[in-house]
């Protein structure tokens, strides 16, 4: 395959013959994942581990996945842009489709009990006092704050009331 330096290859016709050997390979490597139990229990750890870093609510026990069921079909490449290298690393534009479907159990135990106990000490503390405490605005509405797995930190360890928005969200 030859190419002519005077066409711009920035971006490939959609299924053009340059994506189409990557297509061919990723759709390889996927079946042989597909095949393979240990590849997906890999998939579900690393999955897992994710989940084990975001705070929860304190009535809520840890997310557990008891299942994964990835999708029979590859991921296909529509587009790719030419390949550019910054102080940041590689960058590829990729135009994406995945219509094969991913489906994953999560399980947790609410403790609702947990509820009411907070519920009826924050009631018998309150005095009618003019203290109104304002709530945090959540990092899920506050693009200031990254609100990303890997920054969750629990250094807020005490037990908080129901008022709190992270908690009624």
């Amino acid at each position: 395959l030859q190419l002519n330096p005077t066409v711009d290859t920035s971006i490939t016709t959609p299924a053009g013959n340059e994506v189409l050997w990557f297509n061919a390979l990723i759709g390889r490597i996927l079946f042989d994942m597909h095949k393979c139990p240990d590849m997906i229990n890999v998939i579900q750890d690393k999955i897992q581990r994710k989940l084990s870093n975001i705070k929860l609510p304190y009535f809520m026990e840890s997310l557990l996945i008891s299942e994964l069921v990835i999708g029979q079909g590859p991921p296909f490449i529509h587009k790719a842009s030419k390949p550019t290298v910054d102080e940041r690393g590689l960058w590829i534009d990729l135009d994406i489709s995945y219509d094969c479907g991913l489906m994953m159990t999560v399980e947790t135990k609410l403790n609702l009990m947990k509820l009411t106990k907070a519920g009826s000490a924050s009631n018998s503390n309150d005095s009618g006092g003019n203290d109104k405490r304002v709530p945090a605005r959540s990092p899920m509405f506050d693009s200031d704050v990254e609100d990303s797995p890997e920054t969750s930190t629990d250094e807020d360890g005490s037990i908080q009331g129901p008022s709190s928005s992270r908690e009624s969200t």
